[in-house]
């Protein structure tokens, strides 16, 4: 049995301080975490308390630990953990699983599987952590299905694993698949998560690597600093800050910034500590240091980093390096020659090196070839001047005002000009052979001709797309006759672009310059009282439109209501909602109404529901046919269905990307009884539920009846009867959503109180039902 929140007896106390140090450890704040920790422990002997909550105290202290770098007292405090967890699984699997973590940040793969082999493989904190294990050692495809398994498995996280989507990323990047990993960072990635920032860094890099576009390393580089100098991850794990440093080096080094690599290296060197991101571990940011040192020619740091490296079991690292940095990570731990010269060195090694470095060059082959030439021999600085005495390309310290110190090297290549190089060693300089780079400084100079003839047809292209358009626009304007020229079928707040959708909007716009009556038939749900206002503002713009809902009226009192509707708006629309519920004596006295042409009269615009037979809407339909427009179902203009996702989105105060792409693909699948009115409802209520996070399918399906169960017990009910059953279940699901709250209930699906009071009577939910 609970302890009730409200008492002040020892449970209830440990386990307000273990809520607020997880608060305070998902904030990064991990110190406060262990004092609150620290703090409760005390209360454990104050009286009974119950063992859930001795295991999640020490495991929360066991997580902080973690997150202060402190794997000696972390490991005690899980271990410890784990002791009073006993025999339970629903205790002991998320404890394993931190276990499992904290040895996968320390390097010990083999005891992070032991852990992993005990019990609890069906959960998902021992599921994620399983496949952070399989991708570390290069078992992708096994760490793939892990991830599929974990999003239907039970229970809760360890409190350490990164999302499982952010591992997906990760995944297709190391299969050689960045499009697909940068599908998954536009979908569903959010921003200041570590994993994802570092799923981001590296599919730039990739791209780049396999596409050669400068541009990519230019953002990488960026993001990097952004990373590195500002706030943009909240919370930074341990091993973070020399992963960003590394990575920042590499890609300074990259753009031939030596001096400034140098310093971000020696920075990453200092920040290394004990526990690494698995995801990019010791191995991976040594190799990215060995690059920067062996390019700078620090041979004394390189051997430091060669050292080091030697003594870990680097997996599939050197493999994955090559995917991220190109051939530069081939020879970035082999050792060198005793002359200075790398192995491999001359026609067929170094300067292949290079004619690789100018087809990754991207938008920069002539910066691409000197960078991989003074790479090679060992220069700090270089510049190429080109036959007319234009410098093609500056490098390292020659971008630094003065003159390096130092005579240069000076290598003719012919037609191409000559390429000075500072600091390089004479030996392996002696050893290149000058055809060759000759013919490789020609084929760099062509590619650059090349890539600005590209920029150029690019833009031509861009200035045509954007003139076609223009042009299909003013097509689209023209085609409309009469006043649907001027309102162009473009009502600003109707959002869709289907066929179904355009053929209503012309017609609505021929229309709007007639006095007559406009009937809007559609089922309910469609979207009709939205376009009645929209019609409304062509004409009376920033003009409220006066609106009665019939069906919110006795029927005694229907006639009245609209006599005085009508004398409120002579100069202007006025809106009968609901036309349906009408009496057959307000009926007549509304087509009565809008056959009459008085000077000055207001227009009445009339919404029905198509699916209604009977004498009233039969008699409308007669009468007012000449304004009569069918307004489509959702089910009809499926294809606006993004649009409106989008639109609801921003509704709700969130960016169209906030609603996440597995999301979209649930959404499109589903049959919209509700039509748009149910999305809008739909987005809302998984905007409360998602609060700031990204919308999830999860947060859709919480706030969506089973259209399965509707769509097979329609065939049973008939339409009616299953749209009437629908909107029923609609209600009830809003009342228990808000607690049983009636007018936070109507709010929520956009409706009157008292018409929502009405719909509840009306379709038989009791108020019992719909109380519970």
């Amino acid at each position: 049995m609970r302890t009730n929140p409200t008492s002040s007896g020892p449970s209830a106390r440990v386990e307000q301080a273990i809520q607020e140090a997880a608060a305070a450890r998902q904030a990064g704040r991990y110190r406060e975490a262990l004092e609150r920790v620290r703090a409760a422990s005390a209360l454990l002997a104050a009286g009974p308390v119950r063992r859930e909550l001795r295991v999640s105290l020490e495991r929360e202290a066991g997580l902080a630990c973690i997150g202060l770098d402190r794997p000696r007292e972390a490991r005690d405090r899980l271990m410890l953990a784990l002791e009073r967890a006993g025999s339970e699984g629903a205790l002991a699997d998320p404890v394993r699983a931190a276990l499992a973590a904290l040895e996968l940040m320390g390097g010990e793969l083999r005891e992070a599987r032991r852990w992993l082999s005990e019990r609890g493989r069906d959960r998902r904190a021992t599921l994620l952590a399983q496949a952070r294990l399989e991708l570390a050692e290069g078992h992708v495809a096994v760490a793939e299905q892990a991830l599929q398994a974990c999003e239907q498995a039970p229970g809760g996280t360890s409190g350490v694993a990164p999302p499982s989507s952010a591992l997906r990323s990760l995944a297709a990047i190391w299969q050689g698949r960045p499009d697909q990993a940068r599908m998954l960072l536009d979908g569903v990635a959010s921003t200041g998560n570590a994993h994802w920032e570092l799923a981001r860094l590296l599919s730039l890099r990739a791209v780049w690597v396999q596409g050669g576009d400068g541009r990519y390393l230019d953002v990488a580089l960026s993001t990097t600093e952004e990373l590195r100098f500002g706030d943009r991850v909240e919370v930074r794990p341990p091993g973070l800050a020399a992963l960003i440093a590394s990575q920042h080096a590499l890609l300074l080094h990259l753009r031939g910034e030596t001096e400034l690599a140098l310093d971000a290296a020696h920075t990453a060197e200092a920040q290394l500590g004990t526990l690494m991101i698995p995801e990019w571990p010791l191995p991976a940011i040594l190799h990215d240091l060995a690059v920067v040192y062996r390019a700078a020619g620090d041979d004394e740091r390189w051997q430091a980093v060669a050292d080091r490296y030697a003594d870990l079991d680097p997996g599939p690292w050197p493999a994955r390096a090559r995917l991220v940095t190109g051939p530069r990570a081939d020879d970035a731990l082999s050792p060198r020659r005793r002359d200075g010269v790398d192995s491999g060195a001359g026609h067929g090694g170094a300067l292949a090196r290079v004619a690789l470095a100018v087809l990754e060059g991207g938008a920069d082959p002539c910066g691409a070839l000197l960078g991989g030439l003074a790479e090679t021999v060992g220069a700090h600085g270089g510049r190429w001047h080109g036959a007319d005495g234009r410098v093609l390309a500056r490098l390292g310290t020659a971008l630094l005002p003065g003159t390096p110190a130092g005579p240069p090297v000076v290598l003719e290549v012919g037609q191409a000009g000559a390429i000075e190089l500072f600091g390089a060693a004479p030996p392996a300089v002696a050893r290149l052979d000058r055809g060759y780079l000759e013919g490789v400084a020609r084929a760099a100079r062509e590619r650059l001709s090349e890539r600005r003839a590209s920029r150029a047809l690019a833009d031509a292209v861009r200035v045509a797309e954007t003139g076609r358009a223009a042009a299909e626009e003013a097509l689209e304007r023209s085609r409309r006759p009469g006043s649907a020229v001027v309102v162009g079928g473009r009502f600003r707040s109707v959002v869709g672009r289907s066929e179904r959708l355009r053929e209503v909007l012309d017609q609505l716009g021929v229309l709007a310059g007639m006095p007559g009556p406009i009937l809007l038939d559609g089922p309910t749900g469609s979207g009709r009282r939205h376009l009645a206002r929209a019609l409304h503002a062509v004409e009376h713009e920033g003009v409220e439109l006066p609106v009665v809902d019939v069906s919110l009226v006795p029927l005694g009192e229907q006639t009245a209501t609209l006599q005085r509707l009508r004398a409120g708006a002579l100069s202007g629309d006025w809106l009968v909602a609901n036309a349906e519920n009408l009496s057959p004596e307000a009926c007549s006295w509304l087509i009565q109404a809008t056959s009459e042409v008085l000077d000055g009269g207001g227009r009445a615009l009339v919404t029905l529901d198509a699916g209604t037979e009977g004498q009233v809407p039969d008699a409308l339909r007669s009468a007012l046919a000449p304004g009569r427009v069918a307004i489509p179902g959702l089910d009809e203009r499926l294809e606006d269905l993004p649009l409106l996702l989008d639109a609801f989105a921003r509704e709700v105060g969130r960016r169209p990307d906030d609603v996440s792409t597995a999301a979209r693909a649930l959404l499109a699948r589903r049959a919209w009884v509700g039509h748009v009115a149910e999305l809008r409802t739909a987005v809302h209520q998984a905007a409360v539920r998602a609060e700031k996070a990204t919308l999830l399918p999860e947060h859709f399906e919480a706030a969506l009846p089973d259209a399965g169960v509707h769509l097979s017990e329609s065939v049973e009910l008939g339409y009616h009867d299953a749209v009437r059953s629908f909107r029923r279940e609609l209600l009830v699901h809003a009342l228990e959503v808000c607690g049983g709250n009636r007018t936070r209930a109507a709010e929520l699906l956009g409706l009157q109180r008292t018409y929502f009071m009405r719909l509840i009577r009306d379709l038989g939910a009791t108020e019992g039902e719909t109380s519970a």
